[in-house]
């Protein structure tokens, strides 16, 4: 389960980061 949850962790790590700046940016716009 760990091993899973790491590669899931790692995987996911960069999409939520790129999504964060899009939000931002987009809270910025508002």
């Amino acid at each position: 389960m760990y091993e899973a949850f790491i590669t899931f962790f790692g995987n996911s790590m960069r999409v939520p980061y790129f999504f964060v700046r899009i939000f931002k940016k987009r809270r910025d716009v508002f």
